[in-house]
């Protein structure tokens, strides 16, 4: 008789025990082992060494101008640094070169191994390529026009010269050379030869 009166409390108590033997199993099986297959991951070292410029690195000094650049005129004015102007270079760091080139005034610090180049961008074109002039229409294409740089440039150059010349007043052989810009002169003298000869 008394039995039956804690009956309810006797499967409450064995409820409550299984439930603590589940709990704890689950505990126990999400442990990691000793064994296990899966290691730890290895923290990854974020200093990596400086560099710097030793007295067998290479430094050489690279000129590059940004119209050249972009049509890829190849064009770059590549020199090695030598004498005292390399001597003092010897020992300085990536950061120290970075100072003493800023890439305010256009530097590039570049490190290719045992080689470092300091690249300064310049706006326009080349030397060489500002030695080099074409014809074309103008916007309205109805005149000639004068052009800073090789034909491939289009107007990026800029007008030199405009002019008076009609271009429906060429010929039409005269005409499609200009229109497909295959008119490229390198010596200023037999430009303006040409001019005065279509200006006829």
């Amino acid at each position: 008789m008394n039995l039956m009166k804690y009956k309810h409390i006797l499967l409450l108590f064995a409820f409550i025990a299984l439930l603590s033997f589940i709990t704890f199993y689950r505990y126990m099986t999400l442990l990691p082992h000793e064994n296990s297959v899966s290691k730890p991951k290895q923290t990854i070292d974020l200093f990596t060494e400086e560099k710097t410029v030793s007295s067998e690195t290479e430094v050489y000094l690279r000129e590059i101008y940004t119209i050249c650049e972009e049509y890829d005129l190849g064009c770059k004015n590549e020199t090695i640094i030598k004498g005292s102007a390399r001597a003092v270079l010897d020992n300085i760091s990536e950061e120290e070169l970075k100072l003493k080139y800023p890439i305010e005034a256009g530097w590039e610090v570049i490190w290719q191994g045992n080689k470092v180049i300091l690249q300064q961008a310049h706006s326009g074109l080349c030397l060489l390529h500002r030695e080099r002039w074409h014809l074309a229409p103008d916007d309205s294409d109805s005149k000639v026009v004068v052009y800073l740089g090789p034909s491939e440039i289009g107007t990026s150059g800029g007008i030199v010269q405009e002019t008076n010349i009609l271009l429906e007043e060429l010929p039409f052989e005269l005409q499609d050379r200009i229109r497909n810009r295959t008119m490229e002169f390198i010596k200023w003298d037999e430009l303006i030869g040409t001019l005065d000869s279509l200006d006829e």
